[in-house]
């Protein structure tokens, strides 16, 4: 049978699928997991426009738009990119989307684990994700590097239905060097001035992470009631503020381990006074143990 009757009537019996069972508009997803790298393609007629709860990763994130009307949020930063642009995340970098309009909404999705390029031996390809202030050179317009290429080597990794670990890696790798190229061309990195009042919320939670104490530390700051500081930062995040520092402390404290300190170390730092409670937490975010991350520095 011709390739195009193939696929014919495999949409056929899709979209008979699709209205029996009531789940039209349609969302696929294509998702792969290997060691230390995560990959998906999401493609969806997005009927729900509101904005997904802010999220923050230990890894490093790359989005890739294929089409749609979309708006990310990345900590204090607001970005809107068109078809073909890219934007990156590092680790403990908060972010979420808005999509604008009800149209289609197609992008790829790369979640990279930093021990991945420090084993291909490419850790260069880390500098355009940790040498920047947070929010700031998250944006890659696709007029700056060879977005053609760059969306062919996405396609890829999904043209074969097991790609294998080996051959997603080496699409990843030109995507990074895409990405590296450009970052070398860019001056260095200027914190952006928050201007907004959640930007400005996001800032202070950020530079006080080890030391801020409770909500009631921000209402005094911000001079607001906490119940007005909840709503202004649920609206713009989607998440409580407390969730918002939980996340973002225990991120951090997942990095102190994985460099070498103690989960006990790292829970003191990040405010946890009691073990049992942070080891929880970081089980319920992470799916293991602060040990399972730990590896002690080697005496010289």
């Amino acid at each position: 049978m011709p390739l195009n009757c193939i696929w014919y009537c495999i949409g056929c019996h899709f979209l008979l699928y699709s209205f029996q069972k009531g789940v039209w508009p349609v969302r696929i997803v294509d998702q792969r997991r290997y060691e230390n790298l995560v990959y998906d393609y999401s493609c969806e007629d997005h009927t729900d426009t509101s904005k997904l709860k802010m999220h923050v990763h230990s890894d490093m994130e790359i989005y890739y738009l294929v089409r749609g009307n979309v708006e990310y949020h990345i900590e204090n930063s607001i970005y809107q990119p068109n078809p073909g642009d890219m934007l990156i995340m590092r680790s403990g970098e908060v972010h979420t989307s808005c999509v604008k309009d009800n149209g289609i909404y197609e992008r790829y999705n790369l979640r990279v684990a930093p021990e991945l390029l420090k084993e291909n031996l490419n850790s260069r390809f880390l500098l355009p994700f940790t040498n920047r202030p947070l929010g700031v050179f998250n944006h890659y317009r696709a007029e700056e590097f060879d977005s053609d290429y760059v969306h062919s080597c996405f396609q890829r990794m999904f043209a074969v239905k097991d790609s294998g670990r080996t051959r997603t890696v080496s699409y990843l790798l030109p995507i990074l060097q895409e990405v590296y190229d450009v970052w070398r061309t860019r001056g260095n990195p200027q914190e952006n001035a928050p201007t907004s009042l959640p930007a400005r919320i996001i800032a202070y939670i950020n530079q006080h992470l080890t030391d801020l104490q409770s909500p009631q530390q921000l209402s005094e700051v911000f001079f607001m009631s906490q119940s007005q500081l909840y709503r202004v930062f649920r609206e713009y995040t989607g998440s409580s503020i407390w969730d918002y520092v939980r996340a973002k402390r225990l991120v951090a404290a997942r990095e102190l381990i994985q460099n070498g300190a103690s989960p006990g170390k790292a829970a003191a730092e990040y405010g946890y006074s009691d073990y049992s409670t942070f080891y929880r937490s970081y089980l319920r975010q992470f799916g293991r143990s602060p040990q399972a991350d730990y590896t002690p520095k080697k005496s010289q």
